[in-house]
């Protein structure tokens, strides 16, 4: 092997390092990487420095989690929003289907309208829900 070619595999495999320490590599990514480690002292010291620094990392104090605060701003943003939407769509719906002064056509257009939105509403949300129990990265922190 060229001095090279061995500059190029020590570049590609410390590329990975931060992935293979995050086990985020496929598993011929990761035996490439290992079995290169194993036969090259140089990238080896790195590794073992970066897997240091990682764990110095982790170890330092981290801010306190936000996270329930946060979902629970969403739900209150979330569910006063639907509140105040439905509140207007009812009441242009009653305006317009109580006004005698326009075709039936159009009375009735408007109630498959909002009944399309609402059956679009709970089908989507039934998926989410049913996706949601087999989702494997759900409990995944960023």
């Amino acid at each position: 092997m060229t001095v090279s070619s061995e500059l190029d595999v020590c570049h590609e495999s410390q590329l990975l390092f931060r992935r293979l320490l995050a086990n985020d590599l496929t598993q011929q990514d990761r035996q490439r990487v290992l079995l290169h480690v194993k036969g090259c002292s140089a990238c080896a010291a790195i590794l073992v420095a970066q897997k240091r620094d990682r764990s110095e990392t982790a170890a330092a104090p981290q801010e306190t989690d936000s996270g329930f605060l946060m979902k629970l701003a969403w739900v209150l943003i979330i569910t006063s929003g639907v509140v105040i939407a439905g509140f207007f769509l009812w009441d242009l719906a009653a305006a317009l289907w109580t006004d005698q002064s326009q075709p039936v056509w159009l009375r009735a257009a408007l109630a498959i309208f909002y009944v399309g939105f609402v059956v679009l509403f709970i089908v989507i949300l039934r998926q989410r829900l049913m996706a949601r129990k087999t989702d494997k990265f759900r409990k995944v922190n960023q």
